[in-house]
């Protein structure tokens, strides 16, 4: 009995597991588990359990229990999933994302819903969207027509237009140079454009001072700025 009730669970520990494509995959249509892609895939109209592509990825119309979990360039549109990561360039458009949200590379988003977290460690452009949880981006950022909530920012500009957040902390972004082998550390000056209506509704702090906030177009900010000075255009 001992033995048949290991057997019993050894059989349940291999239907489990992933099942493995190795090459280009395409999947149209269908309802899967756990799939594992070892090359490019492109997914359209189906639904998935969880996703794991090592390789370009395309999908379109695809909802995902768990997580996708892609390693090289991805476009997605109307995708809604639990959990996200993307390790190379991302373009997406009418996603929605329950849980915890990273981009390592550029990325461009539109249309689309975070419910937690995003982290983006790249150039980021964004419009039309919602970020419920916080907003972590390492890098130049362009947001047009989104809510977000808390924003952790460090890059040299970024753009606000038409966009509404709880706050902003401008963490500290130090670039370098290369001059007859040297590397010599080049402090930036980080400048913050808040144009069209923005809102910023709470305080805007710059980790390092000497921050500069150009405001235009009749946007507003409610809370204090720290370590920086504000422009009216």
């Amino acid at each position: 009995m001992k033995k048949l009730l290991v057997f019993l669970a050894f059989l349940g520990v291999l239907m489990e597991q992933a099942t493995t494509f190795n090459g280009s995959a395409n999947f149209v249509n269908e309802t899967m588990k756990d799939i594992v892609v070892y090359g490019s895939a492109r997914l359209k109209d189906s639904s998935f359990t969880a996703v794991k592509v090592y390789g370009s990825t395309t999908c379109d119309t695809v909802k995902i229990k768990g997580k996708l979990n892609v390693s090289g360039s991805c476009n997605a549109e109307h995708l809604e999933c639990q959990q996200l990561s993307i390790s190379g360039s991302a373009h997406v458009k009418s996603i929605q994302v329950h849980g915890a949200t990273e981009f390592f590379g550029s990325c461009s988003i539109d249309a689309s819903e975070f419910n937690k977290s995003l982290n983006v460690d790249g150039s980021c452009t964004m419009a039309n969207t919602t970020v419920y949880g916080k907003a972590c981006i390492f890098g130049a950022a362009h947001f047009s027509d989104c809510t977000l909530n808390s924003l952790k920012i460090a890059c040299k500009e970024a753009y606000f237009s038409h966009t509404t957040l709880k706050d902003i902390h401008v963490a500290a972004a130090e670039s370098s140079l290369t001059l007859f082998g040297f590397k010599i550390k080049n402090d930036t000056h980080q400048t913050l454009y808040i144009e069209k209506g923005s809102v910023i509704e709470g305080d805007i702090v710059f980790e390092k001072g000497e921050g500069k906030i150009i405001v235009s177009g009749g946007s507003v900010i409610k809370g204090k700025v720290i370590n920086g000075v504000i422009v009216q255009k």
